[in-house]
């Protein structure tokens, strides 16, 4: 037998459908440890040891079952990942066969994520038929296995790792259960304990740097300043410009002028057309009016707050006992809706922020409040279970939703206001008649709590998403299930069909967002660029946009056809919430450095050679005048007609730095990165990429008969490319350092390049010969 160490704990077996949960099984096994004094000693190491799973621990081989098998072989336990997929698959069956065959005193755990065991109904079950055997008491090969399995959507992470500690290790789950919580409250206690230590020790800091720290607080700012300007100048990185100097600002106001220019140009960059609108508390939600001329704010300041959206100056302050959650304008935006922690929520006259009438009734905090579409009903979710609908004029209770056995997260009428759906941690989501609140079906099937739910835009569909890492697609008929959206490796925070209901938007913990085909569910585009938490995605009123808020601090926006970024929102700290307006060209954000601000975006359809919106880093006209290339801060290039005067073509992926036109105007050559691209302008897409270069491209030319193409760049080199299919005909070695240009001779018969080690070099077109050095420049 092979030694101790070369042994597997046990083996952890799922259907690949199932893969999220084995990984996230998996990392609670190894990283679980045994509280103090469980029986067996010393000899019981302090972790469980390793755990096999096949997609992280099975090396390259020519035989994977083989793999499988030896490494059945090597576990002294089978944990077995319970779902409906699992009771079907193939694979799982074969292995649980054979480590009961081959194993006859080896225990198998089940852990439930989905389904029922031993379910009466085929579509339930979770156990694979080899499982259900070991119920059978003279079945071939029967083995001991907890018949009922451990439920981890009852028994949650801690009981789950207790559970399968104790049968793994054959001692009580009790007693390791209450060594468990022992062992957390003397983590508490040790936490409280170090966070009153860390304060005396932060005191006598204080103390001291308030006897030295004239020197050192004079130097801290010059830091802070230096590394602020350098970051919008040099590198470009207007968030963390925007970490410095709020940092600088924050140890000494006094000195706050100096970092006004970092935060005027992260603002003017970033689009900020308007001064933040300022709360006391983090900012929860922000919206538009109906018609663009107010944004609405929520805070954890108890407060809701009307503004004007052109000046942002405060119109009214909209006040509860307890943080405001939510607050919504009705759709001819004379109401507001909000919702708070204090277990109420309000209707608002906008024109002067009266007060019409406080809606109590729930025994819990309120976490939604909306309006119907007709604007006549208010419709409120809440943590006592229920959701309930109320008269819009008078705030009298209508209807009150009770069937579900958890908190209610959400809730939202259907565009024809007939029905309601509503999420809760019960795990289902819920539909109801909205005149009286009966209960219609509920849409079982996620894993874990249902967050957010919506109606397509006709109100044939639902889209729900859950914290088990997918969303749904349901029929509003009967409740049908059409289509499972697998693919994030997070929490799925929010949904949105888009306004003409073909795609939906989800949000992930997993820090991306994607776009789903609505009618099957096929993946459509995954939003990569944030780096956290993407809390919401949002659709502009045509369609064409998307928003996304992350807690990296940014809000994104995208294009919708091609998912590719078009402008990133930066300057907060945590954005919890982003808008557009009602014509797009602007976006709210609600963060909780206790502020929203709104931006201003450019608009490609409007732009005109008389007044292009938005920054650009560059711009030059074509050959034959007819079209001229800009170079938007976005990282697009943009092609103008100048005859029409409007954006004929958009190209590149948020990353050109370079790009020119050909002498016929058929072709573009775009840099960015270490990347050069020709695109075919009639056609608008890639011809061909030129790969070759180690840094990033610093210039593109092409030759006077467009034929040719030389690329200089920071890797010192220069190469000359063949426009037609993009070979490389000749790379131009020589320059010590970095080059700056390239470009050809008005013959196109030689090539000259400029680089940081001073120099000018002349080469020969043709074969990359070089002819000439000129030295002694004081910079190039």
């Amino acid at each position: 037998m092979a030694d101790r160490e070369e042994r597997y704990r046990a083996f952890i077996s799922y259907s690949w459908q199932d893969k999220a949960w084995g990984r996230r099984l998996h990392s609670w096994l190894e990283t679980y440890r045994l509280p103090a004094g469980v029986p067996g000693g010393a000899s019981i190491a302090a972790r469980l040891g390793r755990f096999f799973r096949d997609d992280d621990d099975m090396p390259a081989a020519c035989d994977i079952g083989e793999v499988v098998r030896a490494a059945l072989d090597q576990s002294d336990h089978l944990i077995v990942v319970c779902s409906p997929r699992s009771a079907i698959s193939k694979w799982v069956e074969a292995e649980v066969q054979h480590f009961r065959r081959t194993g006859p005193s080896r225990k198998v755990f089940a852990v439930v994520i989905d389904g029922a065991p031993n379910a009466t109904d085929p579509e339930a079950e979770c156990f694979p038929p080899s499982l259900r055997a070991a119920g059978q008491a003279n079945a071939l090969g029967a083995m001991p296995i907890e018949p009922m399995g451990i439920d981890v959507r009852r028994d949650g992470r801690a009981r789950t790792c207790a559970r399968l500690a104790a049968g793994m290790l054959g001692t009580d789950f009790d007693d390791i259960w209450q060594r468990d919580r022992r062992r957390s409250e003397r983590r508490q206690r040790i936490v409280i304990a170090s966070l009153a230590m860390l304060a005396l020790i932060f005191a006598g800091l204080a103390t001291l740097a308030a006897y030295f720290g004239l020197q050192a607080r004079t130097a801290l700012l010059r830091f802070y300043a230096v590394h602020a300007g350098d970051q919008v100048n040099r590198e470009g990185n207007l968030i963390l410009a925007a970490k410095y100097a709020l940092a600088g600002m924050r140890l000494s106001p006094g000195n706050s002028r100096e970092y006004w220019g970092v935060l005027g140009a992260v603002m003017q960059q970033a689009g900020e057309s308007s001064p933040p609108l300022m709360h006391e508390g983090q900012v929860w939600s922000a919206e538009f009016s109906p018609d663009g001329t107010r944004a609405l704010t929520a805070s954890y300041d108890g407060t809701a707050k009307l503004w004007d959206a052109a000046r942002g100056v405060a119109l009214a302050t909209l006040q509860h006992d307890d943080a405001v959650l939510a607050a919504h304008f009705n759709t001819d935006g004379t109401r507001i809706i909000t919702a708070s922690l204090d277990g109420t929520a309000k209707l608002w006259d906008v024109a002067d922020g009266r007060l019409r009438a406080t809606l109590r009734g729930h025994e819990a905090e309120v976490l939604s409040a909306r309006f119907s579409p007709e604007g006549l009903r208010v419709l409120t979710a809440s943590n006592d279970q229920t959701a309930r609908v109320w008269s819009a004029e008078d705030g009298r209770l209508i209807a009150t939703l009770n069937g579900h056995e958890g908190e209610v997260l959400s809730a939202d009428f259907s565009p024809d206001g007939r029905r309601i759906v509503t999420t809760s941690v019960d795990e289902t989501a819920r539909v109801w008649r909205a005149d009286n609140g009966r209960f219609l079906f509920s849409l079982r099937g996620h894993r874990m709590e249902v967050v957010d739910a919506a109606f397509s835009p006709d109100g044939q569909q639902i889209v729900t998403a859950s914290a088990d890492m997918s969303a749904r697609l349901w029929s509003t008929s009967q409740g049908r299930l059409i289509a499972t959206l697998w693919g994030h490796e997070g929490e799925v925070l929010s949904v949105e069909f888009s306004p003409d209901g073909r795609n939906v938007i989800t949000a992930s913990s997993d820090a991306t967002a994607r776009t789903w085909r609505a009618r099957d569910g096929r993946l459509v585009h995954v939003l990569r660029g944030h780096a956290d938490q993407v809390s919401s995605a949002t659709f502009s009123a045509d369609g064409a946009r998307i928003v996304t808020a992350s807690n990296d601090g940014t809000a994104k926006v995208w294009r919708a056809a091609d998912g590719r970024l078009s402008a990133t929102l930066s300057g907060h700290v945590v954005v919890r919430d982003a808008a557009f307006s009602p014509d797009g060209h602007r976006v709210v954000t609600a963060s909780w450095d206790n502020t929203a601000k709104i931006w201003s975006l450019s608009a490609p359809s409007e732009i005109s050679i008389a007044g292009l919106r938005g920054g650009l880093a560059g711009a030059a006209f074509g050959n034959q005048g007819r079209q001229a290339m800009v170079i938007g801060q976005d990282g697009l290039a943009r092609l103008i007609s100048v005859s029409e005067r409007r954006v004929i073509g958009t190209f590149g992926r948020g990353e050109v730095t370079a790009a020119v036109l050909n002498t016929d105007e058929t072709q573009i050559v775009t840099a960015g990165g270490g990347d050069a691209i020709l695109w075919d302008v009639a056609r608008g897409v890639e011809h061909v990429r030129l790969i070759g270069h180690a840094g990033a491209i610093t210039s593109v030319a092409y030759d006077p008969s467009g034929t040719l193409v030389v690329t200089a760049s920071a890797d010192g080199t220069a190469m000359v490319w063949r426009a037609v299919d993009g070979a490389r005909l000749a790379t131009l070695s020589g320059h010590n350092g970095a080059l700056t240009s390239a470009a050809f001779s008005a013959d196109g018969q030689r090539i000259v390049t400029a680089g940081a080690d001073r120099t000018a070099r002349i080469w020969r077109a043709a074969n990359g010969q070089a002819l000439v050095v000129l030295e002694g420049h004081q910079a190039i």
